[in-house]
């Protein structure tokens, strides 16, 4: 698997589109982390994945939120994609709304 590509998937799958407990994946939940994974892959500027990177090696409030707010500025201003980078911003903005709201309520959210 192509590195790059690996980290769109990890991106994908542990930040914007994380599993669900009770809730199976069936075959349109796979389509739809593939076509975003795709996107990623094919139009994130390898800064957005340096920041996923460093919030990896070093994972603190400051570089998770300096990394999603790339990927938010990015997925917001991408028109090329208008439909799926609308989508990416979205799920962006989800996960960092539930990490704020899970450290405020206390608890430990890993999205990396």
């Amino acid at each position: 698997m192509d590195k790059k590509y690996f980290l769109a998937a990890h991106i994908t799958s542990r930040q914007l589109l994380p599993p669900i407990a009770g809730l199976a994946a069936d075959p349109r939940t796979h389509f739809f982390q593939n076509l975003v994974a795709d996107y990623l892959f094919e139009r994130l500027p390898d800064a957005v994945f340096a920041k996923f990177i460093e919030a990896c090696l070093t994972p603190s409030n400051e570089t998770l939120s300096a990394q999603l707010a790339v990927l938010i500025e990015f997925a917001s201003a991408d028109s090329k994609e208008e439909h799926v980078s609308a989508i990416v911003c979205d799920l962006a903005k989800t996960a960092e709304n539930g990490y704020r709201e899970a450290l405020s309520d206390g608890r430990k959210r890993c999205l990396l």
